[in-house]
């Protein structure tokens, strides 16, 4: 062979180059390129240094393709369980979530009526009505409904006039399922007259609707024979001593006379829905004090015109030693009348006391028949009763 090959298997033997098969000569460097010669069987043509040698492959199997810097496999995606991509696990459990809440929702509105138009609802907006004085809105939401005003004049908005006497502050506690029919137990809590206040109210589900069947509160003023009473300014039937009126606070006035002064209690909601008001003690009206004083006078004087030295009762005594005294009694200071108490109301009374000085001029004979003539003062204390009767005034003296 005149010349040696310079290219073997596409490449050249000088620089490496790649020669296309029937190139004359090298690309770059120019060397001549001769055909290929066979290769004995299992020889592999020598290659310039730094090249991967062909591995031989099974009968059958496609030989690795070459692959360029910039041709890089695709990645895998990540899986999550059964095999799902990561995207969807988490779509899959956004959904699942929402079922969840979308399912409690309905199970307290189902159950429990708690929502838009439950048991909670028809309360707040129950409440809310009497916070603005609106006596007909608020028995809307109630089972016996406007006719109840009618029986009962506190269930009026008249009653609800002063906002101090109204609910405020409203919150509705938690509402319980009643068991065996459609009912709820909700507690609520407000503010009437300045006082934190709550009571139970009890919800039904009456033809679709949901009303209010236990929402009042009852008034209870002692004793049953006080007349002339108002609640909240409303005047309310004489010897009505069970009330039906909203939830709040109750001003109870017993109007006065001309010998007993008006009379001004207050009654807030107790635990459960119920208010107390006792008008057991009223006190006297303020011009009382001169008629008391004019009345005890009086009786004092009929005391001064006894002879004894003991007049029956009467505030003073002589105690003279002898037989058959006969006194003459003046009074240089008369008591000074206090009124130390309110009338009751089971006796009608108030008690007074006073201190005075009652003074005696008595003639006498001792025991040895001698006739004696003695002077002396008696220091008063006086104590009695100012009673009320039938619009009249009475003193008594209890020493």
């Amino acid at each position: 062979m005149s010349e040696i090959s310079t290219s073997v298997g596409g490449m050249c033997f000088q620089c490496g180059t790649a020669v296309q098969p029937g190139a004359p000569a090298c690309p770059r460097c120019g060397a001549p390129a001769a055909p290929a010669q066979p290769q004995p069987y299992g020889m592999v043509a020598p290659q310039p240094y730094g090249t991967v040698q062909p591995q031989p492959q099974p009968y059958g199997t496609v030989p690795p393709q070459p692959m360029s810097p910039q041709a890089q496999p695709p990645r895998a995606p990540r899986r999550g369980p059964f095999g799902l991509s990561t995207g969807k696990v988490v779509a899959i459990g956004l959904t699942v979530f929402l079922i969840l809440v979308v399912g409690m929702v309905a199970v307290l509105v189902a159950v429990l009526g708690i929502g838009r138009d439950g048991p909670d609802s028809a309360v707040k907006d129950y409440f809310g009505a009497l916070a603005e004085g609106d006596a007909g809105k608020a028995l809307a939401q109630t089972y016996e409904g406007s006719a109840a005003a009618q029986k009962n004049p506190l269930l009026t908005s008249a009653a609800l006039a002063d906002p101090a006497r109204r609910p405020s502050a409203v919150a509705v506690g938690k509402v319980y399922k009643l068991p065996g029919a459609e009912a709820w137990r909700v507690t609520v809590a407000f503010v009437a007259n300045g006082k934190d206040l709550s009571m139970p109210v009890t919800v039904r589900k009456i033809d679709g609707e949901y009303v209010l069947v236990e929402a009042f509160t009852e008034v209870r003023v002692s004793p049953e024979s006080t007349a002339g009473v108002t609640v909240n300014g409303v005047q309310v039937p004489e010897g009505g001593t069970n009330l039906v009126a909203f939830p709040g606070s109750y001003e109870i006035k017993v109007a006065g006379t001309p010998l007993i002064a008006e009379t001004v209690v207050l009654a807030e909601q107790m635990s459960g829905s119920h208010a107390y008001a006792s008008i057991f003690s009223r006190d006297l009206a303020p011009g009382v004090q001169k008629e008391v004083d004019k009345q005890v006078r009086a009786k004092l004087d009929a005391c001064l015109k006894s002879t004894s030295d003991a007049p029956s009762g009467c505030p003073f005594r002589a105690f003279l030693p002898g037989e058959k005294p006969t006194v003459k009694w003046t009074m240089p200071t008369y008591p000074k009348i206090e009124i130390r108490s309110t009338l009751t109301s089971e006796t009608g009374s108030a008690r007074f006391s006073g201190s005075g000085t009652a003074h005696y001029e008595a003639d006498y004979r001792d025991f040895f028949g001698a006739k004696k003539h003695e002077a002396g003062n008696d220091q008063i204390y006086l104590y009695g009763n100012v009673t009320v009767k039938d619009a009249e005034l009475v003193v008594t003296f209890t020493n």
